[in-house]
């Protein structure tokens, strides 16, 4: 591994020596799995180094974040790495408002989930949606905060801190491939901001979006044809593959990877075990091809999984299968 950027140690300045110890451990045991992928990517640009140090500070600054409990939950599962293998693991997935109104009221349901054998609970689209029509809650405006329908973040880590007293992981979606239109990202694009129009996939005209079209299918061709959408406050197409209000995020730009880390990071500290990954499989565009399974995706993944195994070494991921198996 080589050595730590100054950045990073001064983040770990303030954590005793043997969380730092911890995270430096962790570091040399998953950097190979972290960087190899992250300068294949992105190795080429300019901006490489700076992406690469503002990458390890968020995992740095994120580690020194974690609550205690969930550092020794990290180090139960460094020492039981199949703990989720195991035999006895039974899921169960649920919508808040249909299995309990709010939040707060499916602690009113922990002994009926321990009394079923329940250790794994996959709470269905919890993060604030855009109003209106959100695709089913996966048009996400903010990944740091939960459906006002149902609660708030801090009812989300009573929630999940009641289920791991039990024995219970706690799987939220992580949707990767978009925003919504309203997210604070796509807000200061829209404002003009040309560092937040490249965390998406923005053409002045028709030219390149007419090439692309030509090879790409339409997901949902009755409800949003096409692939790319006008946007009148910015005066340009933006690439929108599944709705109109969901843009999509330019996986090109590694400033994104860092974002994406920082936030998932984020709620894995206030108590997620399990992100589902949404809408993996779209993540890459190329030119020539339908812009699926494309292998830069694989990259991209191995990342994030390097990235939570550092600083959040109880968490797992599980990506949607979303298209046909013979294709992944």
């Amino acid at each position: 591994m080589e050595s730590l950027p100054a950045a990073v140690r001064t983040a770990l300045t303030p954590l005793g020596a043997q969380d730092a110890r911890l995270f430096e451990m962790r570091l040399d045991r998953s950097w190979d799995d972290l960087m190899e992928p992250f300068a294949r990517l992105y190795g080429h640009l300019p901006g490489y180094s700076a992406a690469r140090d503002a990458l390890l500070k968020v995992m740095a600054a994120n580690w020194q974040a974690r609550p205690s409990a969930l550092k020794s939950l990290d180090l139960e599962r460094d020492l039981n790495p199949d703990w989720f293998l195991r035999p006895d693991r039974m899921g169960y997935v649920f919508y808040v408002d249909r299995f309990a109104g709010k939040l707060t009221d499916v602690l009113d349901h922990l002994d009926y989930l321990e009394e079923l054998g329940i250790t794994y609970v996959h709470i269905m689209p919890l993060l604030k949606p855009r109003d209106g029509d959100n695709d089913g809650g996966y048009s996400v405006q903010d990944y740091r905060a939960i459906n006002p329908a149902f609660g708030t973040m801090a009812d989300f880590e009573a929630v999940t801190t009641a289920l791991r007293e039990r024995g219970i992981s706690t799987c939220i979606d992580m949707v990767l491939n978009h925003t919504a239109r309203e997210h604070e990202w796509a807000a200061k694009a829209r404002a003009g901001d040309a560092q937040y129009q490249a965390y998406y996939r923005l053409y002045d005209d028709r030219q390149i979006p007419d090439q692309f079209e030509q090879t790409l299918l339409e997901i949902f061709p009755d409800q949003a044809p096409g692939n790319f959408t006008w946007d009148d406050t910015m005066g340009k197409w933006v690439w929108t593959t599944f709705n109109t209000h969901q843009w999509d995020l330019n996986w090109e730009n590694p400033r994104v990877v860092v974002e994406i880390i920082d936030i998932m990071l984020h709620l894995a500290n206030r108590g997620a075990e399990v992100l589902r990954l949404d809408a993996v499989a779209f993540m890459w565009k190329r030119l020539g091809t339908q812009c699926q399974n494309q292998p830069e995706v694989h990259d991209i993944l191995q990342i994030l999984r390097a990235a939570s195994r550092v600083s959040a070494a109880g968490v797992i991921h599980k990506a949607e299968a979303i298209v046909s198996p013979v294709d992944l």
